[in-house]
């Protein structure tokens, strides 16, 4: 069975883990185990200047090690972090298109970074949406047209528009390569 495994970097509250397992497992043909990296693996990607973290070295931390398991398809990280890409001036996650690793950034994620009261339910559908989306772009997944996860978020207003699924072709392409295994 095709194998995810979710690397809880840092401290992750338990609930985000499970939520997220369960969701993907429902949806999408796979299982789904933990891992925890310690936060000092990625020290090195804080930009101080900025106060956030450069998502591309997070992101290769990931990558390096997706090669050291065995028997795992992707990882997709997760941090309670704020980060930023290139051209981008936050991200809410980033993966390697086609590659075996995606990082999801919680922190602007959580409606209380907007000044809003906590709401664990819009959190944890925003946490899934992202994790479904870094995860398409690992099945070679661009950004979609159509009413779709895919569809690009330049904003949370736009990530809580985004339905919490793949469109019809989308989905197809993912399990045309969740089964390609």
């Amino acid at each position: 069975m095709h194998h995810i495994v979710l690397v809880e970097i840092g401290r992750v509250d338990e609930e985000i883990l499970y939520y997220l397992r369960e969701r993907l497992e429902d949806y999408l043909p796979v299982k789904v185990s933990f891992q925890h990296l310690d936060f000092k693996r990625i020290k090195n990607c804080f930009d101080g200047r900025r106060g956030q973290y450069f998502s591309p070295m997070v992101l290769d931390v990931l990558i390096r090690l997706a090669f050291t398991l065995r028997s795992v398809d992707r990882v997709v990280g997760l941090a309670d972090v704020d980060a930023y890409s290139d051209a981008l001036n936050f991200v809410f996650g980033e993966a390697l298109l086609n590659g075996p690793a995606a990082i999801v950034y919680l922190k602007r994620l959580n409606p209380e970074f907007y000044g809003e009261e906590f709401d664990e339910e819009l959190f944890l559908e925003r946490v899934f949406k992202e994790g479904l989306h870094e995860l398409g772009h690992t099945y070679g997944l661009t950004h979609c047209r159509n009413y779709c996860v895919m569809m690009f978020s330049n904003s949370i207003i736009d990530t809580d528009y985004k339905p919490p699924q793949y469109c019809e072709s989308c989905y197809e392409r993912v399990l045309a390569r969740i089964s390609m295994r």
